[in-house]
């Protein structure tokens, strides 16, 4: 059994044994990883542009969506506004509950369909990719949704989540460490599978307050930081692969700052789903059209 499965089912375990539903907790760690943009091709009306990732792509709930596979896209999301403003050819294979492991092998979505790999869209026709992925490895996100708010009625006050990954004797540093090896192989089959595509790797937004609690994020108090460091360590994974393989990172914590669950303009859902305007845990369309606009930017800067 590996670091990353002895922590969670150890957090998993204590969250069935006897609380309420939610969130995680830990220490920030500084990103060292810097945005290296590489020389960037300017797409063009009628390219071919293929999208990854996983809901947080997707982006279910802010509008019609695809449900026939079960992987709920929503067409108002990113990779559609995107390739609406510069009229490209879509190819949009993110799916909910993605993974890593579901960029090279077949996925089973929530509705029991099996859809195919994500790297099958990919080829030599292949103008853009962008690439959101990795917040479903090791159940991280769930940590900050379902299982540490599960921990908190135990201690509200503490840190019990953090107390069980102490107990464990395993440490998240290490279990990001781990993903951003998963990432960094991701990408680089990208720029392998599609060798004349501008590929783009798309950091998480804000999600976590940096300071303050909120209901619509119901951790224990001591528990944020833990959660902060989630929200953190996944975007550090995903800069440091868009580095390895010098490709544009388009950073979405700087610009969706202060849009976190409990900020007073939130652009990510907390515990509630609002009917019309998005589900869960999940973006709003204002995150989606912010990951939009950064993204064209990116394209067309230098």
């Amino acid at each position: 059994m590996s670091a990353r499965s002895t922590l969670l089912g150890l957090v998993v375990t204590a969250a069935l044994a006897g609380c309420s539903a939610d969130e995680p907790a830990a220490e920030p760690r500084d990103d060292p990883t810097t945005e290296r943009p590489s020389a960037t091709a300017v797409v063009r009306a009628g390219d071919e542009y293929v999208a990854l990732g996983d809901s947080y792509t997707a982006a279910p709930g802010i509008g019609e969506s695809d449900g026939r596979d079960g992987c709920v896209r929503s067409r108002n999301n990113y990779p559609h506004l995107v390739a609406e403003q510069l009229d490209l050819e879509l190819t949009d294979v993110s799916c909910g509950g993605a993974s890593t492991t579901s960029l090279t092998g077949s996925q089973r979505t929530l509705t029991g369909e099996e859809v195919d790999p994500q790297f099958d869209a990919l080829g030599p026709a292949t103008d853009l990719v962008t690439i959101r992925i990795g917040g479903n490895d090791f159940a991280l996100y769930q940590l900050i949704s379902r299982i540490c708010p599960a921990l908190a009625a135990r201690d509200p006050e503490g840190h019990p989540c953090r107390d069980e990954a102490d107990k464990a004797e395993q440490d998240l540093d290490d279990l990001l460490d781990e993903l951003e090896d998963r990432v960094v192989s991701a990408v680089r089959t990208v720029v392998r599978m599609a060798p004349d595509a501008t590929v783009l790797v798309v950091g998480y937004p804000s999600v976590v307050p940096e300071d303050g609690t909120c209901s619509e994020l119901p951790l224990a108090d001591g528990d944020y930081p833990f959660a902060l460091q989630v929200n953190r360590g996944l975007n550090a994974a995903l800069k440091t692969a868009a580095r390895s393989a010098d490709v544009r990172y388009v950073d979405l914590y700087e610009a969706t700052r202060g849009h976190d669950i409990c900020g007073e303009d939130p652009w990510v859902a907390g515990r509630t789903t609002i009917g019309g305007k998005g589900v869960a845990w999940h973006p709003f369309a204002s995150e989606q059209k912010a990951t939009a606009a950064a993204i064209v930017a990116a394209l067309q800067g230098p």
